[in-house]
């Protein structure tokens, strides 16, 4: 998130407000003009880019995990959001339709490995999204 994950909400449209005012038209309407970079940040798609090859890394160390081993990540929801659009094909500029909620689950299965053979960088092209923003587990929960 660049300069704005240091930034409350109100100082980064203070700041920012150029940018503020295109995010928050990119959140109302869905989709933003372009893929929407966040001053000092990068991009959804470059941040997908980025996870992707890190899960792609994960998962090459597998050799040390059986069959059916899980692997929890914890992450903002704009980076859920840009994985999440890059899985489905969708163009980067509209992952604004995709709303994780706080403390939402998304569950993807990656695909198996043969032997000997390279995930290689388009590991998502093969992934399958299992579930997005699951949140049953926080029924009965009160907020502060």
């Amino acid at each position: 998130m660049g300069e704005a994950g240091r930034l409350g909400g109100e100082e980064f449209a203070r700041t920012h407000p150029e940018a503020a005012r295109e995010l928050e038209a990119s959140r109302r309407l869905g989709e933003a003009s372009r893929d929407f970079r966040y001053p000092g940040g990068e991009t959804g798609g470059e941040a997908a880019a980025r996870a992707e090859a890190f899960i792609a890394d994960l998962s090459g160390d597998r050799a040390s995990m059986g069959a059916g081993d899980r692997v929890l990540l914890v992450c903002h929801g704009g980076l859920i959001r840009a994985l999440v659009a890059r899985l489905l094909g969708m163009e980067e500029r509209r992952r604004f339709r995709l709303m994780p909620g706080n403390c939402g689950v998304t569950r993807l299965e990656l695909p198996g490995r043969a032997a000997g053979a390279a995930e290689g960088p388009n590991l998502l092209d093969r992934a399958r999204l299992l579930s997005f923003n699951e949140e049953g587990h926080l029924r009965g929960m009160t907020s502060f």
